[in-house]
Parts: structure tokens; sequence; C-alpha cells
């Protein structure tokens, strides 16, 4: 009787002890609440392209490797700045890759250009930075190879690995005077590079080989490195 009372306290402990989930809150046992995002997300498409819409924002419809975002598309294309009443603030991930478009504008709302978002779009010549823009993520222009010049706004923070890879129409490259993190091969086989490349001092981060295959990789002499990088 005792050992049946015994396994009965362990019990009801052992259930005191899970989380509580309630309307998107978990509370632990330590009295400490985490509000979970749970969005119903609905997907919009305006003008032709897909859009992902959450309960405080929305973002061009991602992809993966295997299924993007929007295949298809042609032509010079404009991003909304504002979809169901929800600002835009990314380019989902793989959202235009392997896409014919010629153009893209990027509108002032979007801070994050996802992961390999325009890679492999051969035709794409002109590209809208915004102002809002901090982050260009990893592969998100790279092979590129129609992309003869690309204004790079002070407001990115973030350069992702391999983000400009290959993209040997370009000549020219601004660095911005904000930039914290240049990813590795960012620029490499970007092969018409020239002139001197000075980095920030913001900078604290830069990745192996960021011009790597370029007119101005083969010296350290051929770019300024900021006091605060950790390289």
């Amino acid at each position: 009787m005792k050992s049946k009372l015994i396994k009965t306290i362990a019990i009801s402990l052992c259930l005191l002890s899970l989380p509580i989930i309630d309307s998107g809150i978990i509370m632990g046992t330590n009295g400490i609440s985490r509000l979970l995002e749970v969005n119903a997300a609905t997907e919009v498409t305006v003008d032709g392209i897909k859009y992902t819409v959450y309960e405080e924002y929305a973002e061009t419809k991602a992809g993966t490797s295997s299924a993007y975002g929007n295949p298809g598309l042609t032509g010079d294309i404009a991003i909304q700045s504002e979809v169901q009443g929800k600002p835009v603030t990314k380019i989902g991930d793989f959202s235009f890759t392997c896409t014919s478009i010629t153009s893209v504008t990027i509108p002032n709302t979007v801070t994050d250009i996802g992961e390999q978002a325009f890679r492999f779009c051969s035709e794409l010549t002109t590209v809208n930075l915004p102002n809002s823009l901090e982050i260009i993520g990893e592969s998100a222009f790279g092979s590129c190879a129609t992309l003869a010049n690309i204004e790079l706004k002070d407001s990115i923070k973030i350069i992702g690995n391999s983000a400009f890879y290959g993209n040997t129409s370009l000549t020219s490259v601004h660095i911005p005077s904000n930039l914290e993190e240049l990813g590795e091969s960012a620029f490499q086989n970007c092969t018409n590079i020239s002139g001197s490349i000075v980095l920030p001092d913001t900078m604290v981060n830069i990745g192996r080989q960021p011009f790597r295959a370029t007119s101005i990789s083969s010296s350290l002499g051929n770019y300024i490195v900021g006091q605060s990088v950790d390289n």
C-alpha cells in the first residue's frame, strides 16, 4: 500500500514538472515564461509574386534547394512594401533562385535578403537595394553572371558567405561603412573587380578569402582592415 502511494505521488510530481502550454505561452517550473510565435501563415500572390503573411510581418515566399519559392518569373519585378497590411521585411530563402528576372526593386521595409534568394539568376542585371537593408544572406546573389553593378547601402551590417560568388560582370564594389561581418568567399571569382577595398572600423569578423580570385586578392596590401577586426 505504501509503495503504491509513493508511486502515485511520484507520478503527480512528474506531471506538475511538465511545461504548461496555453495560448502560445510555455511556463516552466522555475516560473519563467516564454512566448511562442504561433502564427497562422497565409500565402498571397501579388503581381505574380508569392508572399507568406504572418501575424506581424510578411516575406516573399521561401523555398528550398529543390523547390524554389517563386519559380518561373521573368523580366523586371518589384517587391511590395506591404501585403495585407503587414510590412514585407524579408526576401525569403531560395525565393527567386534560378528565375529569369532581369531587375528587382526592393522596398525600404526589407531588412534581410535570405540565403540563395537570387542565386543563379543568370539574366539579372539590375538590383535596387533599400536603405533599410541590414543582412545579405549566404549566396544571396551568387552566380548572377550578368549583374554588373549593385550599390551596397551603408545600412548593411552582414554580407554572408559567397554572397556575390562568381559574379563575373561586377567591376567594382563599395563596402558599406557600417559593415560588421564579411563572409568567406563573399566576392570570390568576381574576376573583374579591381581597385582598392577599404574595410571600415565597424568590422568584427572577416571570413576566409572574401576576395579570392579577384584582382585585389593577391595581397593584403590591396585592402585596409579596420582596427576592430577579428580575422
